[in-house]
């Protein structure tokens, strides 16, 4: 006579026969013993599973060497606490660095640029024996008005004026100009224009917008602060770009008050 347990545990099978047969008349399930249990992938217990969305993170930027940090100061004159967070911000980006350095020493330079400027020197550049140039460079002290950085730039200012590029300057700033001066190449402009046969059929809007356009072009050219900085070798600076960088390394006030040109053999006035 078989034990009480073993005969629970027999009619329990035949119940589970019985309602496989019932639920599968036709007989196409597998056993219940040869039902395959789906294998679990649980991670251990403590370990998350990763979420589909998470990705691998970013390799890790090389560290800024000293020699980019030297790189930058020579090029900007920027200290060397600027230049490492620049070339940090830039990803090591030395164009990206001097782009970044240019713009906050901008912000800087519009934040002194109501200070007083009562220093300053008159500087002397010959070219040669055959061009001359005078340049009146203002500052703040006349400590700054002795450093060897605001005697550069002054000489650098007059080589610019020296070399006639990209053309003769004629006035420091845009406020200079005259309106008598802006009114007589406007004019001159549109005389121009009305000489080509191109321009016949063209909108006044858009003959408006090439007369504002070669305007622009004319006073960048003949603006000492807006005009491309000769001794650049990347086209990209202004002379005002050189002041902004000078005025940043040296953390005062500068100003271009006047120049004079002189060539052996030209007329006077």
């Amino acid at each position: 006579r078989p034990f009480p347990g073993a005969r629970r545990r027999r009619f329990a099978r035949a119940r589970r026969a019985g309602a496989a047969r019932r639920a599968d008349p036709a007989g196409l399930s597998p056993p219940l013993s040869t039902v395959e249990e789906t294998p679990s992938f649980a991670p251990p217990h403590g370990v998350s599973r990763p979420r589909p969305d998470e990705t691998a993170p970013a390799p890790a930027m090389p560290p800024i060497t000293a020699q980019q940090v030297k790189e930058l100061r020579d090029l900007t004159g920027a200290g060397f606490a600027d230049c490492k967070k620049a070339l940090a911000d830039a990803e090591g980006d030395r164009d990206a660095a001097v782009r970044l350095l240019r713009e906050k020493g901008a912000a800087a330079a519009e934040g002194r640029a109501g200070r007083a400027t009562g220093e300053g020197i008159v500087h002397a550049y010959i070219h040669h024996g055959r061009i001359g140039v005078m340049v009146e460079l203002a500052c703040e002290t006349d400590f700054v008005a002795r450093n060897e950085k605001f005697h550069e730039l002054a000489n650098d200012i007059a080589i610019h004026i020296a070399s006639n590029f990209p053309a003769p300057a004629r006035w420091v700033s845009r406020s200079e100009v005259p309106e008598a001066v802006v009114a007589d190449e406007t004019a001159l402009i549109r005389a121009q224009l009305a000489k080509d046969p191109k321009n016949a059929k063209k909108p006044e809007a858009i003959l408006d917008r090439i007369v504002n356009g070669k305007l622009e072009r004319f006073l960048a050219e003949r603006v000492l602060l807006e005009q491309q900085y000769a001794l650049d070798d990347s086209k990209k600076m202004t002379v005002a770009d050189r002041v902004t960088e000078a005025a940043t390394a040296i953390k005062e006030n500068l100003r271009v008050v006047r120049f004079v040109r002189f060539e052996r053999g030209e007329a006077a006035g």
